[in-house]
């Protein structure tokens, strides 16, 4: 009998079917995967969801992919302005140091010159970003003296005799910011200094805008309006009769003697004080 079975046994053996390895993609992936899995009959921890195999994704986790996506392109927009900006910054300039000695490298000749070499590299580089800067300046200072000898002749073509009064007005009217964007931004910035001295509703509105871009459209915007009007004389101011009483002719007379004395020291700040003044008589 027990021969029998000996002889049944390998035949036992083969009829078990080998065993095949399966395909790994990565070399920890059945091991995660044995160690996720939970064992038949295991209860579902406290607090997780359950399994949602093969059933649609509630509301809330729709919503949640959708932020986290939104969220992921905010980032790269973010990085993307931020890798732009950084790549117009001027590279950073390397600090140029003390000139090397040969006795810092005990006099070992092949270190001092390595050392050298750099040296002059950066010193080479520091005295092109010195020659920039000072070239930078150079530019700058000319635009400046360019723009004033172009100012000064538009003044000057302009024609009236009133000009120096106008400039303080709308200067004491708009701050030092405001009478920048105004010479830098304006097409023909002498023609609109006049036109707001002239105009002192308009002048009013725009030394209330204090955004810098909100100012310069402003001009902008006014600018095309005088485009379209040609500039002329202004009124001359109606002559002194006796009916019009002392009073009157009293004042005149002190507006000419201000006026006189801020042509003689090119400060109007106190015919415009005086104007604005009579004004609120």
């Amino acid at each position: 009998m027990e021969q029998e079975l000996e002889a049944q046994q390998p035949e036992l053996e083969q009829e078990q079917p080998a065993e095949i390895a399966a395909p790994v993609l990565f070399e920890d992936e059945d091991q995660e995967s044995q160690e996720q899995e939970p064992a038949e009959g295991a209860e579902q921890p406290e607090g997780e969801p359950p399994s949602l195999k093969g059933q649609p994704a509630p509301k809330w986790v729709a919503e949640l992919r959708k932020s986290h996506k939104e969220v992921m392109r905010e980032k790269r927009e973010l990085q993307r302005k931020v890798e732009e900006l950084q790549s117009k910054l001027p590279p950073p300039v390397p600090t140029l140091g003390p000139k090397p000695t040969l006795d810092q490298f005990d006099y070992d000749e092949a270190a001092f010159g390595e050392a050298y070499d750099a040296w002059m590299q950066r010193k080479a580089a520091a005295d092109a970003e010195d020659q920039r800067k000072v070239d930078a300046q150079r530019k700058e200072l000319e635009e400046v003296e360019n723009f004033k000898k172009s100012y000064a002749d538009r003044k000057k073509s302009l024609g009236v005799d009133d000009f120096d009064e106008a400039e303080a007005e709308v200067g004491a009217i708009l701050n030092q910011t405001q009478a920048g964007l105004l010479m830098r931004g304006a097409d023909d910035p002498a023609v609109l200094v006049y036109a707001l001295s002239k105009s002192p509703a308009r002048l009013m509105d725009l030394a209330k805008i204090t955004d810098p871009v909100k100012f310069t459209a402003a001009i902008a915007k006014m600018e095309v309006h005088l485009s379209t009007k040609k500039t002329s004389r202004p009124a001359p101011e109606p002559r002194i009769t006796a009916e019009r009483g002392s009073g009157f002719s009293a004042s005149s007379n002190q507006l000419d003697k201000l006026r006189a004395e801020a042509e003689r020291t090119g400060d109007y700040s106190r015919v415009v004080a005086y104007k604005k003044q009579m004004a609120q008589k």
